[in-house]
């Protein structure tokens, strides 16, 4: 299970155990593999704490684009990943534990 924490100063932490942060980087992988310009979601734990930041986002969505990978807050409740499949490929590598 994943969390992901965010302030209102525009700082964001993704975090968890070592199976969801490699969910995460396969997922990254299999979209920008894929071919298309497809979008998946992944739900973080609702009961995680926030402190030190302001709240616990919910899900994070991860969309294959164009360009410069862009990670953007839309709403209260979650985050959003989106970029070419290159650089969503090179985002993927940080996910690497």
């Amino acid at each position: 299970m994943i969390q992901i924490r965010y302030s209102s100063l525009k700082q964001l932490e993704i975090s968890g155990n070592v199976d969801g942060l490699q969910m995460i980087q396969q997922t990254l992988l299999n979209l920008a593999r894929s071919g298309s310009s497809g979008i998946t979601e992944i739900f973080a734990d609702p009961l995680s704490d926030p402190a030190p930041y302001d709240r616990a986002l919910l899900k994070l969505t991860i969309q294959v684009g164009q360009g410069p990978t862009i990670i953007a807050v839309p709403d209260n409740n979650s985050v959003l990943i989106m970029g070419s499949p290159d650089n969503l490929e090179r985002l993927a590598s940080f996910f690497d534990f």
